[in-house]
């Protein structure tokens, strides 16, 4: 390849849009891999289809890592999405069965970002994916997908992490 190829390519895959960054895809997780690393972790069951109840959910996160000092080896999170719960988290809500709902996407996705840097995860639930007709690519890369949410809630749950789902 001469130069000027490769420096071409090299600038191409600075670029978002050609990075291999911008075509991630959220990862698969097992439950089973996860382990409670720590004194305190809780696991937040996110179904739900009202953005008041998503908006208290991170609320609930965010007061807990204030508790923790923001210090995640002193408290895990995990946030599992079933069914509705996952529209929160989609980069887009266009065909989609949520897609005629006015709600601010990227600003829920915007603010999960910024929890991971404390630790906290975001799991999908891929039967969701499945029912809804829904793709991976619909999700922010930092969100993991397991094969079934309520499963992943009940192990996690057999580890000791403490249930908790917003009303």
């Amino acid at each position: 390849m001469n130069r000027r190829k490769m420096i071409l390519l090299s600038f191409l895959s600075s670029i978002p849009l050609f990075s291999k960054s911008s075509f991630s895809l959220p990862s698969d997780i097992s439950p089973t891999s996860v382990q409670k690393d720590t004194d305190f972790a809780t696991v937040y069951h996110c179904d739900f289809p009202q953005e008041a109840r998503f908006n208290q959910m991170m609320n609930y996160i965010t007061n807990q890592l204030n508790y923790f000092n923001a210090d995640p080896t002193k408290i895990k999170i995990i946030v599992v999405c079933i069914g509705p719960g996952v529209k929160f988290l989609m980069k887009t809500l266009l065909n989609s069965p949520w897609e005629k709902e006015e709600i601010d996407t990227k600003k829920h996705i915007s603010k999960a970002k910024d929890l991971t840097t404390y630790g906290v995860e975001f799991w999908i639930c891929n039967n969701t994916i499945k029912n809804f007709n829904l793709k991976k690519e619909d999700f922010p890369d930092f969100c993991k997908v397991v094969p079934a949410g309520i499963v992943a809630i009940t192990e996690l749950q057999s580890k000791g992490f403490a249930y908790i789902k917003a009303q």
